[in-house]
């Protein structure tokens, strides 16, 4: 498996035999524009009291990309406990809120042996980059 995740789209994958079998590239509007931070980054910054209706709605969207990472992951859980190692790539602060997701829970423990840092950053995660 390939889980690849930054603050506004992930790319996931399982691969058989070196073979593509499934993915799923998933976005959100979770950056204001021109401006690069990602909500969850200002949210820590300043705190999460007064927003902008903008605001709102992308925390609101940084909430949904990584509860539909997890959602993917649950239906994929068959095809994941099979899987020899599983890479990954991205932010700390995101791992951190896609583990904290409970409703459904993480199908993978964070402590699972078969995680596997990519040596490399990916800015946008899509098909192409999981592929590499």
């Amino acid at each position: 498996m390939v889980a690849l995740l930054c603050a506004d789209s992930a790319a996931l994958a399982i691969f058989h035999q070196g073979k593509l079998a499934q993915h799923k590239v998933i976005t959100a509007y979770t950056v204001r524009a021109k401006q690069g931070r990602s909500q969850l980054a200002q949210q820590r910054g300043k705190g999460a009291g007064r927003m902008s209706a903008g605001a709102a709605v992308r925390a609101r969207e940084t909430r949904r990309l990584f509860s539909q990472v997890v959602e993917r992951c649950v239906a994929w859980e068959a095809d994941i406990k099979q899987c020899e190692r599983i890479f990954f790539t991205g932010d700390v602060r995101a791992w951190n809120e896609v583990f904290a997701c409970h409703a459904p829970a993480m199908p993978v423990g964070r402590k699972d042996g078969r995680w596997v840092k990519v040596p490399f950053h990916v800015h946008r995660p899509r098909l192409a980059q999981v592929q590499q």
